[in-house]
Parts: C-alpha cells; structure tokens; sequence
C-alpha cells in the first residue's frame, strides 16, 4: 500500500476514535487534494526521503462533516494539537546488495530541524507531552501493524508551534512558509522541505480576472497570463 496512504490513514484512525461517526462520503474538505499539499518526497542518487507535515487543520479536515458536533467534538479532542507542528519522516538508501538502510528515530531526530526565516533553527521536542505521546505511539503501532520495514521506518518528530519568544513559526490562515531540513550524517546527505500557506484545500479563491484561469491562494501573481491577484 502507498506509504502516504498509510500515512493518512493512520490520522484517519485516530479521528474515528474521536468521532467514530463521521460518515467518510461527507467530508466537506477534499482530503486528498489537502494530503497533496501536505505531502513531499525527494529523490537523490540512492537515497530517498518522505515527509508528511500533519498540520491540526488536517487532523480537523480529516473528521469533519456537516455535522457541528463532529467538528466539536475533534476540536475538543484534538486541539491540543495546534500547539505542536508534527511530521511523518522516513529516510531510506539503496545498498549495493539490494538491500535498503533505513534511518533511526533518533538519527532522524538528530538531523531534523525548522529553519525560520531569520535563520533561527528550532529542534524537535525532547520530551512529548502525554496527550501527544499517546497519539504518537497509536499512529506508530498502526503504522507497524500493516507490515513491512518501511512502514516501521516511519517515524513521527514532533516541534513546538512557537518559538521561544511566544511567535509562531507558522500561520497557516496567510501566505507563510515552513522550512524542514535534515542535516547530512555519515549515511545520509542533507536534505530540505519547503511548504507553503495557506492550504488551497481550506482556501475559496476566484479565478484570475484576467485569464479566467484557477488560481492557488499562495500565489501573488497569477502563474498563466501575470496578473495581480488581491486574494
């Protein structure tokens, strides 16, 4: 199974014991288009690297109807988590053998940081506050229970929102970036992910006026004929 469906379905997993209710034909957010969004992976030579950035807004999008009490109902649940910025990460490298070396948890942790816009370079958390560490460790035994090394490879790294100041390092309700990178090792090379808001998933944006055609929320410009765009 693709890992990023795993991936997915593993918030599914942890949505449904929240709000086991929520009939999956009425989501009004195409989780799809936001797992797009929210999804990268990067080839280069032999090795490989996927990340999953799992913002609150797709824990919420994930198990939210047109019912109101599902949605407070998650929000009550889950929304401790607008307090962390979350990542599903695995780093894996083709051998000579044919064999694939797969990064650590704790070699991930070592190597990942966000790098914000100043330079200022934040750490994961070291310590997981319980809430999360329960959620952590569900969507990890889910993860491991479908089999295969890969899947337990996946790890979860964890950051605070905020930074020491009180900031936060993103706000993704306006046109922000959040930058991930993983510093080389002896077995990996570095390696960058770049995102960007707001989500179009969340975000009703019209058409260019010019060209008529569809435009994202992140962009200034429309991509097609250049005009200005005031979304």
């Amino acid at each position: 199974m693709n890992r990023y469906r795993l991936c997915l379905l593993a918030v599914l997993m942890v949505v449904q014991l929240i709000a086991p209710s929520v009939p999956a034909q009425q989501k009004q957010v195409d989780v799809g288009a936001f797992t797009k969004e929210i999804m990268v992976l990067n080839f280069e030579g032999d090795e490989e690297h996927l990340v999953m950035w799992m913002p609150y807004e797709f824990f919420l999008a994930a198990g939210t109807s047109a019912d109101a009490a599902s949605r407070e109902s998650i929000e009550r649940e889950l929304g401790f988590f607008k307090s962390y910025i979350t990542f599903f990460i695995m780093g894996n490298k083709d051998k000579p053998d044919g064999t694939e070396l797969y990064a650590t948890e704790a070699e991930m942790r070592n190597r990942a940081f966000l790098k914000l816009g100043d330079g200022t370079e934040i750490k994961p958390l070291g310590t997981v506050p319980p809430k999360v560490a329960a959620i952590v460790a569900y969507m990890k035994t889910y993860l491991a229970q479908q089999g295969g090394t890969d899947r337990e490879n996946m790890h979860i790294i964890v950051f605070p929102a905020t930074t020491a100041q009180g900031k936060p390092i993103i706000d993704v309700g306006r046109k922000d970036v959040l930058n991930l990178q993983l510093k080389a090792d002896a077995k990996f090379r570095a390696v960058s992910f770049t995102w960007r808001t707001p989500f179009d998933a969340l975000t009703a944006v019209a058409d260019c006026p010019r060209c008529k055609a569809g435009v994202s929320a992140k962009w200034t410009y429309c991509a097609y004929c250049g005009q200005k765009l005031t979304h």
